[in-house]
């Protein structure tokens, strides 16, 4: 992080005193005590915008700085504003080891960034700084900076962009208090009625040396059995030493722990190229394994085998788990929520380079420049040594070319009796004669060439050769029809890709079932990609016979063949997706008028979230802080507006030059329009029923009572109860009737007893059969029957 020191500060301060004559020497020891970053633009916007930070008196008139615009325009109020504070330790600042609290009070420090995004509207045109008013407790005026941006012109590709602005500071902001911003933007209307963004937080605790008073402060459980502190996850690592042996090619790193009550257990040290994007190498250290220097602890790691001449980024971060898997560093939600996210923050050092050693700098005693060329110089017997070396050299060359002819040979004489082995049955040679070149043939000729098949025939004689040479398959007539094996789709993706179309792109759409007015932005959405980027949309209302037919492979496989998933965020996104979390199942919300694709989004999201690539957005009409809780992170592409940036962010380049996003080509394109027709219609809806969501949705519950399914399971225990009994009375009424047939004669009498007994029993079939078998005629068996 870049910091103004207190020269630059001074001149900075100075210049504001002449332009300003409400600086005060009030004013000027605050400048002089608080260090922020000059700079408000991230690296990769820094030619879209320029914005430069300057600490102002608070009763600063701006009137006289930006004047009221005369046209009436106005810039409205920014967008996003977000406050991330961090605990960084800071070992630099001396050890004392004396006392536990001072030597920790001095090794930490808070360093809190403010950030929001420029609007994405026409009003931004306007814009010409923002003022960022800090008030501490108590209503105490803290400090004002302003953020120039006047040098910056407005258009519509940097407009569309909504670049984000930051204020880091490392000075400013104490542990354990509240605070409120107010960010106004500039020029107002009038002093003090300016468009602004107003937000109150509270900055974490500091990291007490005492265990016992974090227990009494209830931030932590007892040696973080149940939860961990809730403020582990706004503790950042630092460096104690780095230290570069050239010679050895090694980088050794030392790091400073966090204190005993974060309860971490390991710490993962990183070492990233010099873009800071791709990961080369890791290790993890265990707190067993730190050492310990009073109240402070740190860890040793080696970094070995670099090379030389290249730029190096050291990076440690807290293992966020336990080894029973325990969360150590509870993101969002509350600290003592299982369900919370769990992530810890990395701390990154500037880039180390490994500079190739300098030999005579090395050895302090050594012979100047010419010296050492006179002893490089070559000996007397130079050429002798040469030539022996040379003779030796050239005996192993050709020992090696000896031997890997010798094994080429020996490959050769397997291949070949390999090969003679498989194909020298009777059948593979008969097969192989039968295959033979068939020369290709006009379009007359072709269509002569069809086969004549009589009633007469059978259908086998139609011959088929095969041409495996040419990969062309021909039915045997006087002349050869000759049909390519090999498609044509190569051919067709190349013009493809003249065209600029990109048709290997999958995409997936994740989305909530709110409303018909959502569903219908979000199909809007889809053709818009679909048939101007030739992009292979994935949309649950075009693949409902897959659905239908298999539903768990189609969650699973929709997922895996997809290169990009969409999620697009919503109201009814965040609502379901909470209650599902907090219901544990037992409940889900559903609406009234529920259809048939409704349940597919919760069954959707949990593999979704899973896939390397997410891209997540949501429309103008979704507020910000309904994102999904995992998704937070990320950046958010509002739609339509940000159009160009998301489309960009799909295909992985930057595609804002590209003809068919330029501003006239959308407005004169079908699909666009429909998309914000849709977008602006759902607006105005939410307008009219603010509370839309809670009429037309419902709770559902999903379990069971066990009362019912007590009475069933009895219910079903009395039937099989019954069934058992008939089916031993049946079998009772059988054994009878056998004793009745194994008399030798057969009286009419005993007849009419069978009958009497087939009729209860109902087994008229299997009686006649006994009866058969033990010898009676089958006539008088049906007369008497």
């Amino acid at each position: 992080m870049l910091q103004i020191k207190f020269p630059t500060c001074l001149f900075v301060l100075l210049q504001l005193c002449l332009i300003f004559p409400f600086c005060s020497s009030q004013q000027l020891q605050q400048i002089k005590r608080h260090s922020f970053r000059e700079t408000c633009v991230d690296e990769h916007d820094k030619d879209l915008i320029s914005c430069i930070v300057s600490a102002v008196d608070c009763s600063i008139n701006i009137e006289k700085l930006f004047p009221p615009q005369t046209n009436n325009n106005f810039p409205s109020e920014a967008h996003d504003l977000r406050i991330e504070p961090f605990t960084k330790a800071t070992p630099h600042k001396g050890v004392n080891e004396g006392n536990d609290s001072n030597d920790h009070q001095q090794h930490h420090q808070l360093h809190v960034d403010i950030s929001w995004q420029i609007p994405p509207n026409n009003s931004t045109k306007a814009l010409k700084g923002f003022l960022l008013e800090i008030d501490g407790e108590n209503g105490r005026k803290h400090a004002c900076f302003l953020l120039n941006v006047s040098k910056t012109v407005w258009n519509t590709e940097n407009i569309a962009a909504s670049p984000r602005l930051h204020f880091s500071t490392d000075s400013l902001f104490n542990f354990g208090q509240s605070y409120q911003v107010e960010l106004f933007s500039l020029p107002e209307r009038s002093a003090g009625l300016g468009a602004s963004v107003h937000n109150q937080f509270k900055t974490p605790h500091h990291p007490s040396g005492s265990e016992t008073n974090a227990l009494n402060q209830q931030l932590i459980s007892p040696n973080c059995t149940k939860v961990a502190n809730q403020f582990a996850s706004k503790w950042t690592a630092g460096f104690r030493h780095i230290y570069v042996h050239s010679a050895a090619r090694i980088l050794q790193v030392e790091f400073v722990g966090a204190p005993p009550q974060f309860c971490f257990e390991q710490y993962e040290v990183r070492l990233l190229d010099e873009t800071g994007q791709e990961l080369l190498y890791f290790g993890v250290v265990p707190v067993e394994e730190m050492q310990k220097s009073g109240s402070l602890i740190f860890g040793t790691y080696n970094f070995t085998n670099l090379e030389y001449d290249k730029n190096y980024i050291p990076s440690v971060i807290p293992v966020e788990r336990a080894a029973d898997g325990r969360c150590l560093c509870p993101v969002s939600g509350k600290p003592y929520d299982e369900t919370a996210v769990c992530s810890c923050v990395a701390a990154d050092w500037h880039s180390v380079r490994m500079t190739r050693p300098d030999v005579l700098k090395l050895c302090p005693g050594c012979p100047s420049q010419n010296d050492t060329l006179a002893l490089l110089s070559p000996p007397v017997n130079y050429e002798n040594s040469l030539r022996d070396q040379g003779s030796n050299s050239t005996l192993w060359i050709l020992l090696l070319v000896f031997n890997c002819l010798f094994l080429l040979l020996i490959f050769l004489l397997i291949a070949a009796y390999l090969r003679c082995r498989i194909f020298g049955s009777a059948p593979y040679k008969n097969q192989f004669r039968r295959i033979r070149f068939i020369p290709t043939t006009n379009t007359q000729q072709q269509n002569h060439c069809l086969p004549q098949i009589s009633k007469s025939s059978p259908p086998t004689s139609l011959a088929v050769c095969t041409n495996l040479a040419l990969g062309t398959v021909s039915t045997s007539c006087n002349s050869s029809l000759a049909v390519p094996l090999i498609s044509s789709e190569s051919e067709e993706s190349d013009e493809q890709q003249k065209r600029g179309e990109w048709t290997n792109l999958t995409l997936l759409i994740i989305y909530s079932h709110d409303c018909k007015l959502h569903e219908q932005a979000v199909l809007a959405l889809a053709e818009f990609l679909r048939d101007r980027f030739g992009i292979n949309v994935k949309l649950d209302r075009w693949e409902t016979t897959q659905i239908d037919s298999n539903l768990t492979d189609w969650l699973s496989s929709s997922v895996i063949s997809a290169d990009k998933v969409l999620i697009i965020n919503s109201e009814g996104a965040w609502e379901r997706y909470l209650a599902k979390i907090n219901s544990h199942s037992h409940w889900v919300l559903e609406r009234n008028d529920r259809g048939l694709l409704d349940h597919l989004f919760l069954a959707h999201i949990d593999l979704a979230l899973q896939h390397h690539s997410i891209v997540s957005t949501r429309f103008a009409y979704s507020k910000a802080d309904k994102t999904l809780p995992l998704l937070q992170g990320r950046l958010q592409y509002i739609l339509p507006d940000n159009i160009s940036p998301l489309i960009s962010a799909l295909f992985g380049q930057n595609l804002r030059q590209d003809e068919r996003l330029s501003s006239s080509s959308l407005s004169e394109y079908s699909q666009f329009v429909k998309l914000k027709e849709c977008v602006k219609e759902m607006s105005e809806f939410i307008k009219q029923k603010p509370n839309w969501f809670a009429l037309s949705h419902s709770k559902i519950t999903t379990i069971v009572d066990e009362r019912e399914e007590k009475g069933e399971e009895k219910g079903r225990k009395e039937e099989e109860k019954k069934e058992e009994k008939i089916k031993i009375e049946e079998e009772t009424k059988i054994e009878e009737i056998q004793k009745c047939l194994r008399k030798k004669k057969y009286h009419l009498k005993h007849v009419k007893i069978l009958l009497e007994k087939v009729v209860e029993v109902v087994q008229l079939n299997l009686i006649v059969e006994y009866l058969i078998g033990l010898g009676m005629k089958r006539k008088w068996l049906v007369l008497k029957l």
